[in-house]
């Protein structure tokens, strides 16, 4: 038996190539290029209804079954990006992983699971690597773009994902996944949409930076045509003024990571979770840490007032936690 399924599974994944390939190149000889993914598509749609064939007439962890179901999600992820472009890709394969780990997750099917979590990793890499720095910045409008859309939503899906693994920890068992994998989930949920909020902040100023820059390039090219030499006083004007406005960038990056660190604590106590709590806080001595070091480059009035103020902080944080160490234990650690 297990001789005939490793023959199943070679002739069920030729035919599956070549007829999605052949399908393509016909579609491409006739010039009907725009229908390469509708067809891709209706291709998983019938490898998914062989998987349902398979699943009632064999066992749901036989070869065939598995290799079946594999190639219905192949065929149905290679179909997004033949038919969407850019950033729409990776939210069809997000609302695809979400759909999968959802019924992994209702009906205890654990290859679902396998390959869900595949498509949502191959998602995340995609929005890393490609979406979000794909953006022109002269179109760019705070929060309503595609990168921000993107961020958010993964961030959504992370702590969803954490919910439902949560709310069905024998089935991540059954999976033989580490309950630690629900932390994880929540952590990264939180990464991606301070990210989102980060990379809004960092993208206004960029903004700004290149209206700052046009217009000083503006103006220097009529500077010199009037008086025909390089006018270096413009030139020092605008670096100062960049120079300026980075500073303030940093700024408003750290006030943001601040408050959302402030939300985590709060979030934490209110609904007594302790990993809330403890992510807050880290997010905090980041941007503590962060603060030093912007102050510490803005030069030597700057590194000492940083050094005095951070030692004074160092001390009564030591202080409060020596007198106060069993209540923090409690609601912190």
């Amino acid at each position: 038996e297990e001789e005939l399924d490793s023959y199943g599974v070679i002739f069920s994944a030729s035919i599956a190539f070549f007829y999605s390939a052949g399908g393509i190149t016909l579609l491409t000889f006739f010039e009907l290029e725009a229908l390469h993914g509708y067809f891709v598509f209706l291709a998983s749609i019938l490898y998914f209804v062989v998987t349902f064939i398979v699943y009632h007439s064999q066992s749901p962890r036989s070869i065939l079954y598995i290799t079946h179901l594999g190639i219905a999600i192949t065929l149905l992820a290679v179909a997004i990006p033949l038919q969407l472009s850019g950033a729409w890709i990776s939210l069809a394969w997000i609302l695809q992983s979400v759909v999968l780990l959802y019924i992994s997750t209702r009906f205890s099917y654990k290859t679902l699971f396998y390959f869900g979590s595949g498509v949502l990793a191959l998602a995340i890499f995609r929005v890393l690597l490609l979406d979000i720095s794909n953006y022109n910045i002269e179109r760019f409008i705070p929060v309503v773009n595609v990168q921000f859309l993107l961020l958010f939503v993964l961030a959504l899906v992370c702590g969803w994902m954490g919910y439902l693994f949560y709310k069905n920890r024998e089935v991540l068992d059954s999976f033989s996944v580490p309950v630690t994998a629900i932390a994880v989930l929540v952590i990264v949920s939180n990464l991606f949409m301070l990210g989102a909020f980060t990379f809004e902040v960092s993208r206004v100023y960029d903004l700004r930076e290149h209206t700052l820059t046009k217009q000083a390039g503006i103006d220097i090219e009529q500077q010199h045509e009037l008086t025909g030499t390089p006018p270096l006083e413009l030139r020092d004007e605008h670096r100062v003024q960049l120079e300026s406005l980075n500073q303030e960038r940093g700024m408003a990056i750290s006030i943001l990571w601040a408050l959302y660190a402030f939300l985590l604590i709060g979030l934490g106590f209110f609904k007594n979770n302790k990993l809330i709590r403890i992510l807050g806080v880290i997010i905090l001595l980041v941007t503590a840490g962060k603060v030093f070091i912007d102050l510490w480059q803005l030069g030597a009035i700057y590194r000492i007032l940083s050094s005095i103020i951070f030692g004074a902080l160092a001390l009564l944080v030591s202080f409060i936690y020596a007198k106060y160490k069993s209540t923090i234990d409690e609601k912190i650690l």
